[in-house]
């Protein structure tokens, strides 16, 4: 018969992610948590980026038609 590891001392570590167990002012007390993410968090780039990178692409392709 195999025993379950015994249970661990240490205080368990908060995640980088995870909200502080404080009380918001204004949430309801049976709120459920939603459960923490498995895997890797996609990491999302402001919108300020896209309309960056969206003006550089049509800029270097107007730029592209005009030399032909």
């Amino acid at each position: 018969m195999v025993r379950p590891p015994a249970p661990d001392s240490s205080p368990p570590v908060r995640p980088p992610y995870a909200p502080e167990t404080e009380a918001v002012a204004g949430a309801s007390q049976d709120a459920v948590a939603a459960p923490a993410p498995t895997g890797h968090v996609m990491r999302v780039l402001p919108l300020g980026t896209g309309l960056a990178l969206t003006g550089l692409g049509l800029a270097f392709a107007g730029l592209r038609l005009r030399r032909r």
